[in-house]
């Protein structure tokens, strides 16, 4: 399958390389964003519209999108501006979330990942203007893009280490309705950064999806993107 990915703010593609080798069988395209396009990016939609630009033209199965790279994907979908067959985010929040779903990375892999990740927000943040910043930190809602689909939303998250934590669903603030039309999925051992705490965990649940919504796919044959 042929599968676009697009990382977060402040990200480069560096966080999918612990877990691009579980997605071997299939053509990954991961792109950086341009600095020269963050520097005049005021909004998600301006950056949805430069992947538009640059990929709009190609045949994408999915796409799989971390944290502003999900909205991106419900962004260009519910705007009718490209087709995208299935859209898979990692940890991306429709609406600001609660306190349990604010920590980056469980203390463990923060040890371990931790300067590599902070160098790398440090390095990118210069580019990013702060109207960009604060339309994916506080007061959004991106709810409206899931109803215009007629497609499940597939959202896979960290479990913080908490499998059993009875507000998982509630701490995402979502309105009534959105639940039901998405496929909530959670990768053990993981926070933000689930594609680099728990590569194989979360390569798993992205096949899953991949074969559970194209069962019939073949080498060669891909679903229109643009």
């Amino acid at each position: 399958m042929h599968i676009l990915m697009l990382c977060g703010i402040n990200c480069t593609r560096q966080i999918w390389d612990r877990m691009l080798p579980f997605l071997s069988g299939h053509d990954t395209v991961c792109p950086d964003y341009p600095h020269e396009m963050l520097r005049c990016a005021k909004s998600p939609d301006d950056v949805a519209r430069w992947v538009q630009k640059i990929y709009g033209s190609q045949s994408f199965d999915a796409v799989i999108g971390h944290s502003m790279g999900g909205i991106l994907a419900l962004r260009l979908a519910a705007s009718g501006a490209v087709h995208v067959p299935e859209i898979i985010c990692l940890d991306t929040n429709l609406c600001p979330a609660n306190a349990f779903y604010r920590n980056l990375m469980t203390p463990a892999h923060m040890k371990t990942f931790g300067p590599q990740v902070m160098r790398m927000f440090e390095q990118e943040r210069p580019f990013v203007r702060p109207e960009l910043t604060a339309r994916l930190r506080e007061n959004f809602d991106y709810t409206a893009d899931v109803r215009a689909l007629s497609q499940t939303v597939h959202i896979l998250y960290g479990d913080r280490q908490t499998p059993d934590y009875p507000n998982r669903i509630s701490d995402l603030n979502l309105p009534p309705d959105i639940p039901e039309r998405l496929d909530l999925r959670f990768v053990p051992d993981a926070c933000h950064m689930l594609m680099m705490e728990n590569p194989s965990g979360t390569a798993h649940e992205i096949l899953d999806i991949l074969k559970k919504y194209h069962p019939c796919h073949t080498p060669g044959q891909h679903s229109v993107f643009g």
